[in-house]
């Protein structure tokens, strides 16, 4: 195992592989618009995004290891100028060869350390230490195989999971910190039918790993996996469950009562459509669709915001200016906002004020007292009488 430090807010000058760099200052900048990034938001304060590469005539080109943190509680901001902070990746961290496309990030369960892994089998663990403003490289003994995986933690145990990390869509590894080592997790054989550009998120509410992915004609895309117990399951929902879409966002709100899912593609046409389910009542319910359809972007949540940044637009030419019947184009900088009380996007001022929040509301696995046990209705109600 070697490994190195550098702290993020110095640039090198000149750097050698496994030591201190040579350091000189680095200015703030805004983000290029990045397809296949890699990304992670911290206690709902803070989206991070790593890498990515353009789109240009179809094609991905100039991939980069951008390393951009906005912050999603600033005062006054407005979508056309997000506050954006650069953060200084040490490329010297890259593999030869390699570049910041289709990395994967996760974050520890204190929400203190982001790491980043690599694509297609590359041996090396890179960690940022947010509040040390420091990175750290790790060789790892074993690897995960396969570009754009989701690496994601779970908070009880630490262990990060990686589906389809093995020689098939169903193999799935787990990473243990403590050990640095990478084992094989349940296969999810038995029931996903497929894991083309999944979603795979942690639910605090029902403490398991929500999954959405599988063939196109699959009348319910969704899947779990329970850490506690090793079992893939089917998930069983109600109202308008939404068709499987690859490069879809899904992220948890509301302390986890709810799980947002936004855009994506059939491998043909993206969509701006948006689904939120009741994780209590595990049922589906449809809002209003974006101004702008995405694939692959960026997604996050702060406090009432949902915030989606970056990817690109696929669809059918009719009448639109293509070449050919199906076109793929980058979109702009400019990130959508949704606010989750007021059901409408919005482009001024998405920040959300944290002192607003209600308190902390508890899953049913939890062993808090039932009477101290918000419903998930309840919750809504006291966010709309503190914000009325």
């Amino acid at each position: 195992m070697s490994s190195s430090h550098v702290p993020h807010w110095l640039k090198p000058v000149a750097c050698l592989w496994g030591s201190l760099c040579l350091l000189a200052l680095v200015e703030s900048a805004q983000p290029i618009s990045t397809c296949g990034m890699a990304y992670g938001t911290v206690n709902e304060t803070t989206l991070y995004v790593f890498g990515g590469a353009q789109y240009t005539g179809g094609n991905v080109t100039n991939a980069t290891t951008q390393f951009y943190a906005l912050d999603l509680i600033q005062t006054g901001w407005s979508t056309s100028n997000p506050p954006w902070t650069m953060i200084w990746y040490p490329t010297s961290f890259l593999p030869i060869g390699t570049s910041g496309f289709q990395y994967s990030m996760s974050l520890s369960p204190e929400n203190t350390i982001l790491s980043l892994w690599g694509a297609d089998g590359d041996n090396m663990l890179n960690k940022y230490y947010i509040g040390g403003d420091f990175w750290e490289s790790t060789t790892i003994v074993n690897t995960v195989f396969g570009a754009g995986l989701s690496a994601v933690t779970d908070p009880t145990t630490g262990l990060v999971y990686f589906p389809g990390g093995g020689a098939s869509y169903s193999d799935m590894k787990v990473f243990d910190p403590n050990t640095e080592l990478i084992t094989s997790a349940p296969s999810s054989s038995s029931v996903v039918t497929g894991n083309s550009y999944y979603s795979f998120v942690w639910s605090s509410w029902r403490n398991s790993f929500i999954y959405f992915t599988g063939d196109v004609g699959a009348v319910n895309p969704f899947y779990e996996f329970t850490p506690s117990t090793g079992q893939w399951s089917q998930m069983v929902t109600s109202g308008p469950t939404p068709p499987l879409q690859y490069r879809s966002c899904l992220v948890s709100a509301s302390y986890g009562t709810k799980m947002i899912l936004f855009g994506g593609d059939d491998n043909s046409v993206s969509t701006s459509s948006l689904y939120i389910l009741d994780v209590p009542t595990m049922t589906w319910s449809r809002a209003t669709s974006a101004s702008e359809a995405r694939s692959g972007m960026a997604c996050a949540v702060s406090g009432d915001r949902f915030v989606v940044w970056g990817e690109y637009h696929d669809f059918i030419s009719q009448g639109f200016e293509a070449l050919d019947s199906t076109t793929r184009i980058g979109v702009s900088t400019v990130p959508l906002v949704y606010n989750l009380y007021s059901e409408l996007w919005i482009t001024t001022d998405p920040h959300y004020d944290q002192t607003l929040l209600p308190p902390i509301v508890h899953g049913p696995q939890s062993t808090a007292d039932p009477e101290t046990v918000a419903s998930d209705q309840e919750l809504l109600e006291q966010i709309k009488s503190l914000q009325a």
